[in-house]
């Protein structure tokens, strides 16, 4: 078992690569100098987690990665619902 001190760490760590891309991202447009920085930096990351969850549901109705309609077409007739 953890000790509370190295849980602490583990979130800390989760939560700095998390946000890493997003303070870059923020970085283009704001100064890090600047105190809305991080608040940026999370609108950024929420965005991204948005758009992640959104591709997460529709890529697999994609024909990229469904493939072809015709096949797409016979496993929903096969389906009961």
């Amino acid at each position: 078992m953890l000790e509370r001190n190295q849980r602490r760490l583990i979130v800390a760590w989760l939560a700095r690569l998390l946000l890493a891309v997003p303070a870059i991202v923020a970085g283009w447009f704001v100064s890090r100098e600047d105190p809305r920085f991080w608040v940026i930096a999370m609108v950024v990351a929420l965005v991204f987690l948005a758009l992640s969850c959104i591709a997460g549901l529709y890529a697999p109705h994609l024909t990229i990665f469904g493939g072809s309609r015709k096949q797409r077409r016979k496993k929903r007739a096969r389906r009961p619902f």
